[in-house]
């Protein structure tokens, strides 16, 4: 089995559309999908 590098660019752009959550170490939970990647 061959395993190919993933950059977090990469990974991020296979999940837009998709639904994720997000956990901060406060305990808060955000819900949604990503609709968009936006470069600093």
């Amino acid at each position: 089995m061959s395993l190919r590098k993933q950059t977090p660019s990469d990974f991020l752009k296979q999940i837009i559309g998709r639904p994720v959550v997000v956990k901060l170490n406060s305990g808060v939970d955000y819900r949604g999908k990503i609709s968009m990647l936006h470069p600093y």
